[in-house]
């Protein structure tokens, strides 16, 4: 999985050649996105990072670039909602929570 995540985090074609980068912009964009899923610990103590939900109308921002990459790193299952089609209906409210190395509960 973690060698998936850097994949997508890196190239725009992570499934396939991997020989696309992805742009600064895109990899930073990326970052905050997970960083918006995570309470990050003060103390540097890693087992105090918590994971927490997130609304996709609160991690999209009204981000045209933050929608196309919620739906690749879903695509790449890196984040999950518990409605796939959330994200082209009505309902906005449907959280998004990160996979990479935790399981929602």
């Amino acid at each position: 999985m973690g060698q998936r995540a850097d994949d997508v985090y890196r190239y725009v074609d992570y499934a396939s050649q991997k020989q696309q980068p992805r742009s600064e912009a895109d990899r930073a964009t990326i970052m905050r996105i997970f960083l918006d899923l995570v309470n990050v610990a003060l103390d540097d103590d890693a087992r105090r990072d918590v994971r927490r939900r997130r609304t996709y109308e609160t991690i999209q921002q009204s981000s045209a670039q933050r929608v196309r990459l919620i739906e690749e790193l879903c695509n790449a299952r890196l984040l999950s909602r518990p409605n796939p089609q959330a994200m082209h209906s009505a309902r906005r409210s449907d959280p998004l929570c990160p996979v990479l190395s935790w399981r929602c509960a």
